[in-house]
């Protein structure tokens, strides 16, 4: 089979904007709820369109942010929004938690005819995915060919398409539970002895999920957290989690990259700094083979906003040697989606690829495993 048999050849983005266009005029009022870049980027959409004197507030679920502004505009909590609001509203969610938040604010009160959930990945960007489709076909058909279940290639199918189209039923309909997502029981097996590699560990969410998860008894963690603020409260949540049977754990405060450098970053408070010139801070940054040389890995997950190549690179012979299990995500750039499997293919063949998406109302949250042919830690 070719891809090309099941990609969309009508590009429906224009649709697509016109309708966000349209609700957004139609409303009084908006919030945006997500005070961070995706916030900053929802308004900057919002400005373009010529709203902005719409905009009544941010709306935030971190304490720490509430009662500081964006460009004048406040940041309130979801009840005191409530509290204040008056008149027709709209809520749009500005955050790449769009399913989290939509319940979050109909348990609320909210009616689910008030809340929009543009996604962020796409905004202002009629037919340039259309045409990096096709400009890539040749690639997305080699990657078709690569994975190794149907509900991999069916995944694939449905986000290309979701992206020419902008019908969200594509991904209801390959949504996995977020709850597994870095962990599928159906890909992986472990017996709670791994060493476990976290690239883009944020506060312990992950780890925290994995020792639940596959009731983790004596394994080790390498958390990697370039963000200073959030590497403060890794560092606390790790040494709670090692005090369970015989875990161990170590957290290190550098970005992970294809060698040692100092990096700009963007530490904007969140899940979400990237590596990048327009950077607000400087970090060091060091590859993986560097870092934990002869240390035998067993699991990699990244998630660090757009440096997985780089870090994949840094860490090749950890993967040549060790042949650990790999999930990494595919979405933070249009070519990632290709790009990445293709690349883990080129340092070990024999790894069988799947790919698993995690989200309702977004094109984020897709992820490449990489399994080794036992499906479990490489002994």
């Amino acid at each position: 089979m070719d891809i090309r048999e099941f990609i969309s050849q009508k590009d429906q983005s224009a649709e697509y904007f016109e309708m966000i266009i349209n609700k957004m005029r139609e409303a009084q009022l908006l919030a945006l709820f997500g005070a961070g870049q995706g916030g900053i980027r929802t308004l900057e959409f919002i400005k373009r369109h010529e709203l902005c004197e719409r905009v009544f507030c941010f709306i935030d679920n971190n304490p720490r942010k509430w009662g500081l502004s964006i460009q004048e505009i406040p940041i309130l909590s979801l009840h005191e929004f409530q509290r204040e609001i008056e008149g027709k509203y709209l809520i749009i969610v500005s955050c790449g938690e769009g399913d989290e938040i939509k319940k979050q604010c109909i348990e609320n009160g909210v009616p689910a005819e008030k809340i929009l959930i543009p996604d962020l990945t796409l905004l202002d960007v009629i037919g340039a995915d259309y045409c990096f489709i096709w400009n890539h076909i040749v690639e997305f058909d080699a990657l078709f060919q690569m994975l190794e279940d149907e509900r991999s290639r069916q995944t694939l199918v449905n986000i290309l398409n979701y992206k020419i189209t902008r019908n969200m039923e594509l991904l209801k309909q390959i949504c996995n539970d977020a709850n597994d997502q870095y962990f599928d029981r159906n890909l992986i097996n472990f017996d709670g002895t791994e060493t476990f590699v976290d690239c883009g560990a944020y506060t312990g969410d992950t780890v925290t999920t994995l020792i639940k998860k596959f009731s983790f008894s004596s394994g080790y963690l390498y958390c990697f957290e370039a963000d200073n603020d959030n590497y403060t409260i890794l560092k606390e949540q790790v040494a709670k989690l090692t005090k369970r049977g015989n875990i161990g754990g170590r957290c290190f405060n550098f970005a992970v990259w294809n060698r040692t450098d100092s990096l700009h970053f963007n530490a904007v408070g969140s899940g979400s700094g990237f590596v990048g010139e327009s950077g607000n801070i400087r970090v060091l940054a060091k590859s993986l083979d560097e870092t934990l040389k002869n240390v035998h890995i067993d699991f990699i997950k990244m998630d660090i906003e757009g440096a997985e190549v780089n870090a994949l690179i840094g860490a090749y012979q950890i993967i040549q040697e060790n042949h650990p299990i790999l999930a990494i995500s595919v979405y933070h750039k249009p070519e990632h989606l290709f790009q990445i499997p293709m690349l883990i293919k080129a340092f070990a063949p024999e790894y069988k690829l799947y790919l698993r998406h995690y989200r309702e109302c977004s094109v984020s949250e897709t992820i490449c495993y990489a399994i080794p042919n036992n499906g479990s830690k490489n002994e």
